[in-house]
C-alpha cells in the first residue's frame, strides 16, 4: 500500500514486506531506545523556538479502565509546543493520582531552556517549579484554592501590588463553579 513511500529509503526488489514481517520486526524494537532516537530526531528536525510556549497537561484516556478487573484508568501527561503544533512527549500512568509523579519525569526528558512552560494547578508544586528553574525555563501556573497558603499569598500580593496602587482595571479572571458531567 505504501510501496512508493517505503521505496524512498528501502531497496524493495521483491515488493514491500507483509504485515507479519513488519509485526515481527517491530516486536523486536526496544521501545525506550526508539523513543530516545525519536526524541533526538525531533530535536534536530524541529528546533525549539525562542520563548516558545510548552503546555503540559494530563488527560484520562476514555474507556481505559476496567472496573471488573480492578484496573484504574490510564492517564497521559503530555507536553505540547503550541506555536509548532507538536507533541514533545508523553508519560503514561495508571490513575490520575499518579500524574503528579509523571510531570517531573516528562520535564526531565525535555529541553526547556528559554521556553515558557504552562501547567494547570497540578504543576503548583515546589519541586516542579524548582525543576523548571533548574532547566532555565519560565513557568506560568494556574493557582487554585487547593494550594491554600500559596493562593492566599498570591491574592494578597496582587491586591497590594496592583489595586492598592491605583490600578483601575478589574481583576482579569472569572470565578465560576463548573461541575463535571454531560
Amino acid at each position: 500500500m505504501k510501496h512508493a513511500w517505503l521505496a524512498t529509503f528501502l531497496a524493495l526488489p521483491h515488493g514491500s514486506a507483509s504485515h507479519d514481517t513488519f509485526r515481527r520486526v517491530f516486536s523486536l524494537v526496544d521501545p525506550q531506545g526508539l523513543e530516545q532516537c525519536f526524541r533526538q530526531w525531533m530535536a534536530s528536525a524541529a528546533p525549539p523556538l525562542p520563548r516558545a510556549v510548552v503546555a503540559i497537561d494530563g488527560k484520562t484516556v476514555r474507556r481505559s479502565f476496567g472496573h471488573g478487573r480492578g484496573q484504574g484508568a490510564v492517564y497521559v501527561v503530555s507536553a505540547f509546543a503550541t506555536q509548532q503544533g507538536l507533541s514533545l512527549g508523553q508519560v503514561v500512568v495508571v490513575g490520575k493520582g499518579q500524574a503528579l509523579t509523571a510531570v517531573p519525569v516528562l520535564i526531565k526528558r525535555l529541553r526547556l531552556a528559554n521556553t515558557i512552560v504552562t501547567l494547570d494547578a497540578l504543576g503548583c508544586q515546589h519541586a516542579i517549579t524548582q525543576q523548571l528553574l533548574a532547566q532555565q525555563a519560565d513557568d506560568l501556573l494556574a493557582l487554585k484554592g487547593n494550594q491554600g497558603k500559596c493562593h492566599r499569598a498570591a491574592v494578597a500580593y496582587r491586591k497590594t501590588a496592583c489595586f492598592d496602587r491605583g490600578a483601575t482595571d478589574p481583576p482579569d479572571y472569572n470565578a465560576f463553579d463548573c461541575r463535571p458531567g454531560r
